[in-house]
């Protein structure tokens, strides 16, 4: 038997803003894996040297998840959520702008760092406001954000005629 969600203005804003930052949090994350040789070349690197850059942002998600976490807890979701994605949005564009390797090694590392306080607030966030009955629905759909951000680059990929 269908239900409506019946979700309020702001649950449906809160369901959006908490997919996408995951699914753009992890665009950027996997997108690395399409270009690594396109970087190896451009730095005068081997790939599996570039490659290191993948394992740097891994390594230190742990370290973002607690330290935003930690700040969510005490200054809220929502205004975290925000600094959180301007983060990893200043570190995914200097990353894209980096002059050197090594900078683009420590750009990848803060960009780690935003990317592991991404999913825990982001995800509480869309928890807390949902209601309760949804909760699942929306468990679900944030788990999505991942293989729509795989998804993506192909389809813009696929409807590019100049690139």
């Amino acid at each position: 038997m269908y239900t409506p969600l019946n979700w309020t203005t702001t649950q449906r804003h809160v369901a959006f803003a908490s997919f996408t930052s995951w699914m753009l949090d992890a665009f950027d994350f996997f997108i690395l894996v399409f270009v690594l040789s396109d970087l190896a070349e451009w730095f005068h690197a081997s790939v599996s040297d570039v490659s290191i850059a993948i394992m740097l942002t891994l390594a230190v998600r742990p370290i973002g998840a607690l330290l935003f976490g930690r700040m969510a807890e005490k200054y809220g979701r929502r205004p975290i959520l925000m600094l959180n994605i301007l983060f990893f949005t200043v570190f995914e564009l200097l990353s894209a702008w980096s002059p050197t390797f090594m900078a683009f090694l420590i750009f990848r590392v803060m960009y780690g760092v935003a990317m592991g306080g991404i999913w825990g607030v982001a995800s509480s966030l869309a928890m807390e406001t949902i209601p309760d009955r949804s909760r699942g629905l929306m468990s679900a759909f944030f788990r999505r954000a991942i293989p729509a951000a795989i998804c993506s680059p192909r389809l813009f990929l696929a409807s590019s005629t100049v690139w």
